[in-house]
Formats: C-alpha cells, sequence, structure tokens
C-alpha cells in the first residue's frame, strides 16, 4: 500500500517524514495544509504526496475521519496515516 499522507499533531519532524515517505526532504512530499479534528478543532499538518493528485480532497477528508474518530476528549495520537492501493 502506498503512503499518500501524513498528519502530524504539532510540527512535523523532517527525520519522520523522510522515513514515511522514503525519499530525499526536496522529494519527500508534494505540499502541506492543515487538517483539523471536526470533534475538538485541534490541528495537524497534513503532509501529502502530489499536488495534483485528483484523489487528494478524498485523502484529506479520510484522514480527517481518522483523527475524528480517534479523538478522546480533545486526545490524539502524534501522527496518522494513509495509506492506499497503487
Amino acid at each position: 500500500m502506498k503512503l499518500r499522507a501524513a498528519a502530524f499533531a504539532g510540527r512535523e519532524n523532517a527525520q519522520r517524514i523522510k522515513e514515511l515517505f522514503g525519499a530525499e526532504e526536496v522529494e519527500v512530499f508534494g505540499g502541506k495544509t492543515v487538517a483539523q479534528c471536526s470533534q475538538c478543532l485541534a490541528e495537524f499538518q497534513l503532509i501529502f504526496r502530489q499536488v495534483d493528485d485528483e484523489d487528494n480532497p478524498r485523502y484529506f477528508a479520510d484522514i480527517e475521519k481518522q483523527i475524528a474518530e480517534d479523538c478522546d476528549a480533545g486526545k490524539h495520537k502524534a501522527e496518522y496515516l494513509l495509506k492506499t492501493q497503487p
């Protein structure tokens, strides 16, 4: 399964991004935006692989759904990963 996006609580960690995406920092991701928990409004840095991927809106919605489903009175994991079939 291919990693499509990763959401990090707080600032993203450059080393962790390299580990997850398996590339040099300059090649690692296409862009980033902010994801938000619909339950507690906590914000996450959302890193994604390709800027022009037509499926990005779906990926973003899927990862925000993961974040909301995991919300425990405002407590969250440090990172969320979204993988899809190639």
